[in-house]
């Protein structure tokens, strides 16, 4: 699929195939998640950056596993997604 998934459209419809390991990706992008916490630290306190990280953990997992459904084109799981 030529260009970059679009952010704003249904992942399963833009950006569910041709693409790499679902389990790499998506640990590559928990990592991101730790990192960006760790980034706002400073501003909001940990807690609340241990917060942030958490609110964007799930929402890669969801994510992960809306990809994995459509990729086995399972529209009951992604639905449920």
């Amino acid at each position: 699929m030529g260009g970059p998934c679009r952010l704003d459209a249904p992942v399963h419809r833009q950006c569910g195939s041709g693409l790499p390991d679902t389990s790499l990706t998506a640990q590559r992008l928990l990592d991101n998640q730790k990192d960006i916490g760790n980034a706002v630290a400073d501003f909001y306190g940990r807690d609340g950056a241990d917060k942030l990280t958490s609110l964007l953990r799930d929402h890669i997992l969801i994510a992960a596993d809306l990809v994995t459904a459509s990729k086995a084109g399972d529209q009951a799981k992604a639905a449920d997604a």
